[in-house]
């Protein structure tokens, strides 16, 4: 589970945790998958409880939050624009798994609401901080 942010198109980052206790980051670009952030253990990850993931965004720089804690950082600037949401998977036919979604929020820096407001989910040159309680 995880945010999805900057898609436009086909083409998107994904902020994932796992159930065990781990997180990525991901670029997919003209269908093919670049991993930016390996799969990595993090204590931040509380196991069968809410998560809070955050993404900080301004410029082609990222910040990744876990529960408030800093876990990682990049630099990536391919995806410049895009929408922001919330992603799901399983991996096998027989597994089974509840998902809930509580309070997702976009925000955009004070500086820049007022100059570049745009009634629609698409971010332009900042990227919003994303906020979901993901369980």
């Amino acid at each position: 589970m995880g945010l999805v942010f900057r898609s436009f198109g086909e083409n998107l980052y994904i902020f994932r945790v796992g159930k065990d206790q781990r997180f990525n980051v991901s670029l997919l670009r003209s269908d093919n998958w670049t991993t930016l952030i390996p799969w990595t253990r993090s204590d931040a990850i509380k196991q069968d409880e809410a998560n809070r993931l955050t993404v900080i965004g301004e410029g082609s720089h990222y910040l990744f939050f876990i529960n408030n804690q800093y876990v990682g950082e990049l630099e990536d600037q391919q995806l410049t624009q895009g929408a922001v949401g919330i992603t799901i998977s399983l991996f096998h036919a027989e597994d089974h798994a509840t998902f809930e979604f509580d309070n997702f929020e976009v925000r955009q820096p004070m500086a820049t609401a007022a100059t570049q407001f745009q009634p629609t989910a698409t971010i332009n040159t900042h990227e919003p901080v994303m906020e979901p309680l993901i369980r």
